[in-house]
């Protein structure tokens, strides 16, 4: 049942429903919660933020991003912090905080490195080098894309290496 909600969640956020995504969510969320599955608990709580975050409701997205990350850090999940890490420094991207955003992304970037987390550390390391380019830092932009591109060859991720190219035109 679980499961079976918080798929129906994701399909009515891609399909842009949002009440019927949120009540998806806030089913699924309490049902872990009744189960105490902490792991699932930090994802929905992601999951939320994320839903928050399409919708542009940064406020709410961050306040989600944030509860997971506590939630991750009391289970010692690091691929669950990372996760909220680069999250929530999206959120700072959007508050123009920049050097919070860098502060996150680099302590996202570190565990997931941690974690020997190949497609987290390339789509930090994208996020990194467009946060560059959008302070017209070009160099800088351009070594975390390589750093991307690279580590995306290597693991032959292509989803990572066709967002770079698009990006380096």
């Amino acid at each position: 049942m679980r499961s079976h909600n918080n798929k129906h969640a994701s399909i009515n956020t891609k399909l842009g429903n949002q009440e019927d995504a949120f009540k998806y969510y806030l089913q699924s969320l309490e049902i872990n919660e009744v189960l105490n599955k902490k792991n699932a608990i930090a994802d929905l709580l992601n999951n939320l933020g994320s839903f928050f975050y399409q919708f542009g409701y940064a406020d709410e997205a961050l306040s989600y991003f944030n509860a997971s990350l506590e939630l991750s850090e009391s289970i010692e999940a690091d691929s669950k912090m990372a996760t909220s890490y680069a999250n929530i420094a999206l959120i700072y991207e959007v508050y123009q905080d920049y050097d919070r955003a860098f502060e996150n992304y680099n302590t996202a970037l570190s565990l997931y490195e941690n974690v020997q987390d190949a497609e987290g550390m390339i789509s930090v390391q994208n996020n990194l080098g467009t946060l560059y380019n959008k302070l017209e830092e070009y160099e800088t932009a351009l070594e975390y894309h390589q750093e991307a591109l690279n580590l995306s060859k290597e693991v032959q991720y292509k989803d990572g290496s066709i967002f770079i190219t698009k990006h380096r035109k």
